[in-house]
């Protein structure tokens, strides 16, 4: 337990913070990797998915196209470290998704500042607005601006890519150029 990365990890399985830890089947955690080049940051489990695994992108659509990216960009898992904005699955009135309220997010972030801490990565891939917001600490109208620029913050090389939910459920973009987007984050490292 003197491990801070398992005493972290304590804190987030048992935090009771906000009224999301009521509705929540499964707090998750992230998948770390004390190695991590890549860090990917989604904004929160989903119900379909993380909430029912406790596992991050799995299950859902969203978890199954990111994963298999990762895998056809030859992009090693064993160098990645996947988590979320916050780590309780956000319900609206009707069980389904919604967006954290911003102090959901200012209640839980503390965990993501320390995991950050503690991983170091070279990379951060936040997917999707709100995750690219709280990473730059700016208001952002779009993705469009930023989806695949670099950004260099400090040491770190921040990344923002669509939310792969983007992809499956709007087809707002093609998967094909996903693709092609995720091969260009592999060859940065």
């Amino acid at each position: 337990m003197n491990n801070p990365i398992n005493k972290i990890k304590q804190q987030i399985s048992n935090c009771k913070k906000c009224s999301l830890h009521k509705t929540r089947n499964k707090v998750v955690v992230g998948e770390w990797n004390k190695n991590a080049k890549i860090m990917f940051i989604g904004i929160a489990p989903g119900r379909l998915g993380g909430d029912k695994t406790g596992i991050p992108f799995s299950k859902d659509k969203s978890g199954i196209l990111l994963r298999k990216l990762l895998e056809k960009s030859s992009i090693d898992s064993s160098k990645t470290t996947i988590t979320n904005l916050i780590r309780c699955n956000p319900k609206d009135e009707k069980g389904n998704n919604r967006n954290p309220s911003r102090k959901e997010i200012e209640l839980c972030s503390g965990f993501l500042e320390k995991e950050i801490e503690l991983i170091n990565p070279k990379i951060i891939v936040p997917l999707g607005k709100i995750p690219t917001e709280y990473i730059l600490k700016e208001k952002i109208k779009g993705m469009k601006k930023y989806h695949t620029k670099m950004i260099k913050k400090g040491k770190i090389i921040i990344f923002p890519m669509y939310h792969p939910s983007y992809i499956t459920n709007y087809s707002g973009y093609k998967e094909k150029d996903y693709e092609k987007d995720f091969k260009r984050l592999a060859d940065l490292i």
